[in-house]
This record gives structure tokens, sequence and C-alpha cells, in this order.
């Protein structure tokens, strides 16, 4: 895939994200999308009443990954990465049923579109099924 600079994002809060006793619940998730030889590395971490989390990464292979989609609005722009499979993006924040959506500013909505250009010419190259 080709080198393209780490992409902004953010994530929504899963249903999974623990709060505390004293509300201080993840509302969102920020981080950062970047390619790793044939895989796709997000790190990630929770913001919320209290603060900033941790930096998690996650780790999804590019052969888990059957389609990507780039829509936009007038504020943001989405990033979405459909799986190939059912548990391709076990643990990643802001996991939909059917879908990985990466939430991007306006001002990296060009970037956002190198990446979706660059991850479905990679998703073509891949071997047939």
């Amino acid at each position: 895939m080709e080198a393209l600079p780490s992409l902004p994002v953010r994530l929504d809060a899963s249903f999974s994200d623990e709060s505390d006793d004293r509300g201080g619940g993840v509302y969102e998730h920020r981080g950062l999308l970047r390619a790793e030889g044939d895989a796709l590395v997000l790190e990630a971490r929770g913001v919320g009443a209290l603060g900033e989390g941790d930096v998690e990464a996650h780790r999804v292979p590019l052969d888990d990954v059957s389609a990507v989609e780039l829509t936009a609005g007038w504020l943001r722009a989405r990033l979405v990465l459909r799986p190939r499979r059912l548990g391709a993006f076990d643990g990643v924040p802001g996991v939909s049923r059917d879908a990985l959506v990466l939430r991007v500013a306006r001002r990296d909505r060009a970037l956002a579109s190198r990446w979706a250009t660059a991850l479905s010419l990679a998703l073509l190259d891949r071997e047939p099924e």
C-alpha cells in the first residue's frame, strides 16, 4: 500500500467502554490511523469528563477489510471500513455491527480521500478469493 501520512480520526465510544463511579465515562476516542506493512494500525485514546485515557493500539490486517468508502458531509467526512469476517474489528472502539466508522475533520478531508483511494487500490490488488 502507498505510504501515507497518519490520518487523525475520531471514533464514537462503544457501549463496552467502561465508566467509573464518578460519571467519567468515555465520550469518544481520538487517534491516528496509519499503514504498517499489510495491516492498518489505529492508535486511539478515550476522552471523557475526567480527561484522556491511555493510548491503545489496534492492528487490523488488510486481508480482514472487504471494502472502504469515504462519505463527506458539511462538517466532517467519514472513512468507513467494512469487514471481511465478523471478528475483524473486535476490540476496536467505534465499531458498529457491520463497519468501522472513522470520523475525519474537514481540514483532513483531502488526506482521507487519499487514504480511501490507496486502500481501495490495495484491496483490488489482493489475490482473488
